[in-house]
């Protein structure tokens, strides 16, 4: 029962993931722009687009000798880019706080 079950998510996941390529191919998301064309696409600088690449709010890579962004992630909805909050680091601790609290 255990395989059926397993098997049915799987076959589940696989429909899902057809009906997003489907989707992604209609939009023409198959495709990959340079950092100019994809600042002419939104409308900013080039160097906003570095910028976002470098924080981590584009999704980048390098193929045949410069960045290129994928233009699925545009299209994405349900699966977007959050940056988490970073933890504030804690003042380093006296040697008599570490040993009495």
């Amino acid at each position: 029962m255990y395989l059926e079950e397993r098997l049915d998510k799987l076959e589940a996941e696989n429909a899902e993931l057809r009906q997003r390529v489907e989707s992604l191919e209609k939009h023409g998301a198959d495709r990959f722009l340079t950092v100019t064309e994809a600042a002419q696409k939104l409308n900013c600088s080039a160097s906003a687009i570095y910028s976002k690449v470098k924080s981590g709010e584009i999704y980048a890579t390098r193929k045949a000798g410069g960045i290129k962004i994928p233009m699925a992630q545009f299209f994405e909805q349900e699966k977007k880019v959050v940056k988490l909050p970073e933890k504030k680091k804690k003042a380093p601790q006296t040697l008599k706080e570490q040993v009495f609290g």
